[in-house]
């Protein structure tokens, strides 16, 4: 629920409002009865209360909110010391086996067998899958 503020200039006092309901917002969000003297009273710029609560600390780690989302919400990896690229190494050397035989073969069709070893792709097996593919093309409409 949105609070506002409002400044009457002809009493000169400053209240707070808080409105429920989307019809007083649009009604009330320039200007608002003052409780005083009941003349409209503007609406003022407000400070909003969002505060971060706690401190970052060296080596003992965060305490409290930061307001860092990646200090307050550490991954994994973060937790356990690993840094990301020794994550995605093993990705990356995959990656790397697999434009290898891409280039090799001048398939891109590739396949990882049983035993992990990535090979280009039968072309009697990349013919049956692409005659599943189309039959289940025909079902799905």
């Amino acid at each position: 629920m949105p609070t506002y503020e409002y400044s009457c200039e002809d009493c000169n006092v400053e209240f707070e409002e808080s409105l429920f309901l989307k019809e007083d917002v649009d009604k009330y969000l320039k200007s608002h009865p003052c409780p005083v003297c009941k003349r409209l009273a503007n609406r003022i710029m407000s400070n909003f209360a969002f505060s971060f609560k706690g401190e970052v600390t060296g080596n003992s780690g965060v305490h409290g909110n930061s307001g860092v989302h990646d200090l307050d919400y550490p991954t994994l990896d973060k937790a356990v010391a690993r840094s990301s690229e020794k994550r995605w190494s093993n990705y990356k050397e995959r990656h790397e086996a697999i434009n290898t035989v891409r280039q090799e073969t001048g398939s891109r069709a590739i396949t990882i067998n049983h035993q992990g070893k990535i090979e280009a792709t039968d072309p009697a097996k990349q013919e049956l899958r692409s005659k599943a593919l189309a039959a289940a093309a025909v079902i799905k409409k």
